[in-house]
C-alpha cells in the first residue's frame, strides 16, 4: 500500500507553525510498513485542495487529510472532497448528536457553523472526536481510501489512533527499522564509513541519513514477507554499521545523548560537574532533563566573565592574561578546578567564541575548547563549529557530552 498525506491550512505555508501532523502520520504509517510516497501542504482554497487531492489519488491508495473540518467559512475540506467524488454532503446523525450534546453539556445552543461540521460526503463514515468537537470522516472510492481529520494535533492523533491506524496493521508489508544515532562525527564521515554496506543493500532494504543539530542519525529499514527474516536481516545490517562506527554510535531509536551519559555515570558509580562559559548552562540543562540526574550530576558553574573564572573556578589571572579566556590552557584549568571543588570523578569545561563578534586569526568565531578532567589527568579538544550563535552553542554542548560518553565507554568492561 502507498500513502499520501495532505495537510491543509494557510498557517502551514507561512512558517508560523511546524507541521507536526504530517510527522506523526508519516511515522505511524512507516511503522506499519506503509510507504508514504507524497506529502503536500496547501492553502485553505478549494482549487488548491482539489488539485492536491488529484495528485494524491494519482500516486497513492491511502490518502490522509488534516485540517479544514472546523466551524468557520474557510473549513471546506468536506465540501471539496464531496465535489471531487461527485457526491452530496449529508448530515451524519451520530456526529450531529455528539455536537449537540457537547454544547448542551455547557449550557449552550449549537450555532449553524458548529452543526455544519456534521456534514460529510455521502457514503462516508464519520470518525468520532474524543477530545474535541469536529468529527472526521473516512470514505472509500474504488481502490482509494480517504480519511480526514481536524488539524488540531491532539484531536487528530486521538482520532487516528482510535479509528484509523488500527485498521491498517495488516495493510503494509512487514517492516522493521532502527535509527542509529552518532555524535562527534559528520554526516559525510558516516556516509563514507558505511559506503560498502550501503552499496550491498537489496531492493527491500534502505539507509536514510539525517543530520540533526550536533548529531547524525541513520535509519535502517528492511521489508519482506517473513517478519522473522526481516528482524534477523535488520540485526545483521545494524551489526555491520556498528562494527565500522562504534566509536561514535551512542544509542538508537529514542536514545538521547544526555540520557545515555547519565546512564553510564550511574552504572560506573561516577559523578560529574561542569564549568560552562560558551554553553551558558546548556550542558546542565540537558543533563538535568534526565530523571535521576541528581544522583550523578553535581551541577554546573556558568563562569562567563574572566572575573568569574578567576574567583569561582580559581583560574589563575596570569594564565588568563597570557593565554586568554578562550584557550586550551583555560579549558584545562576550568575542568580540573571544577572537578576538585565539586569533589567529582569527572570535570567538564567549555569555552569559546559563539559569535557573531569576537574570534581571532588562529581561533575564529565558532572555535570551542572543551576540557575533560579525571583522576588520570586533563584532556582538551578544540573544535570549530559552524552556524549562528545558537548553533555553535548547541553543537558545543553536544560535543562536550560526547566526550564524557567516550570517556565512560573507554572505562567500560570489554
Amino acid at each position: 500500500m502507498k500513502a499520501a498525506i495532505l495537510t491543509i491550512g494557510s498557517e502551514l505555508l507561512t512558517g508560523r507553525i511546524v507541521d507536526t501532523n504530517a510527522k506523526f502520520l508519516a511515522f505511524e504509517l512507516a511503522r506499519r510498513g506503509i510507504r508514504v510516497v507524497i506529502h503536500l501542504s496547501v492553502d485553505d482554497r478549494p482549487d488548491e485542495i482539489s488539485d492536491a487531492l488529484a495528485v494524491a489519488r494519482s500516486r497513492a491508495d491511502l490518502i490522509l487529510i488534516t485540517g479544514g473540518l472546523g466551524p468557520t467559512v474557510d473549513d471546506i475540506t468536506s465540501c471539496v472532497v464531496a465535489k471531487l467524488l461527485g457526491r452530496r454532503l449529508v448530515e451524519d446523525p451520530g456526529a450531529a448528536a455528539a455536537i449537540r450534546e457537547w454544547y448542551l453539556r455547557r449550557g449552550m445552543e449549537p450555532h449553524a457553523g458548529a452543526m455544519r461540521q456534521a456534514m460529510v460526503p455521502e457514503g462516508a463514515r464519520a470518525i468520532a472526536n474524543p477530545v474535541g468537537i469536529a468529527p472526521g470522516f473516512m470514505i472509500k472510492e474504488g481502490r482509494w481510501t480517504m480519511a480526514a481529520f481536524p488539524g488540531v494535533p491532539a484531536e487528530m492523533r486521538a482520532m487516528a489512533e482510535m479509528s484509523v491506524l488500527p485498521g491498517l496493521e495488516s495493510e503494509g508489508t512487514p517492516t522493521a527499522s532502527r535509527v542509529l544515532r552518532f555524535a562527534g562525527i559528520s554526516e559525510s564521515a558516516v556516509d563514507l564509513g558505511i559506503k560498502e554496506v550501503w552499496e550491498s543493500l537489496r531492493a527491500d532494504e534502505s539507509f536514510a541519513l539525517q543530520a540533526a543539530p550536533a548529531e547524525v542519525r541513520l535509519r535502517i529499514a528492511v521489508s519482506g514477507d517473513d517478519p522473522a527474516g526481516v528482524r534477523l536481516r535488520l540485526g545483521e545490517l545494524e551489526d555491520e554499521v556498528r562494527s565500522r562506527l562504534a566509536a561514535h554510535l551512542f544509542g538508537c531509536d529514542e536514545d538521547e545523548l544526555e540520557t545515555v551519559v547519565i546512564g553510564l555515570l550511574r552504572s560506573h558509580g561516577s559523578s560529574l560537574a561542569a564549568a560552562e562559559s560558551i554553553t551558558g548552562g546548556l550542558v546542565a540543562q540537558r543533563l538535568t532533563r534526565v530523571p535521576g540526574a541528581s544522583r550523578v550530576f553535581h551541577g554546573s558553574v556558568v563562569a562567563y566573565m574572566e572575573k568569574a573564572k578567576r574567583e569561582w573556578l580559581g583560574v589563575p589571572a596570569e594564565l588568563l592574561a597570557e593565554k586568554g579566556a578562550v584557550s586550551r590552557e583555560t579549558a584545562a584549568a576550568m575542568a580540573e578546578n571544577v572537578r576538585k571543588r565539586a569533589a567529582t570523578d569527572i570535570g567538564l569545561s567549555t569555552t569559546g567564541f559563539a559569535g557573531p563578534g569576537g574570534g581571532a586569526a588562529d581561533d575564529p568565531v565558532g572555535t570551542v575548547y572543551i576540557g575533560i578532567a579525571d583522576a588520570q589527568g586533563v584532556h582538551v579538544e578544540r573544535g570549530v563549529f559552524g552556524g549562528d550563535r545558537d548553533a555553535v552553542r548547541s553543537r558545543a554542548s553536544s560535543h562536550a557530552l560526547y566526550l564524557v560518553w567516550r570517556l565512560l565507554v573507554a572505562r567500560s568492561p570489554k
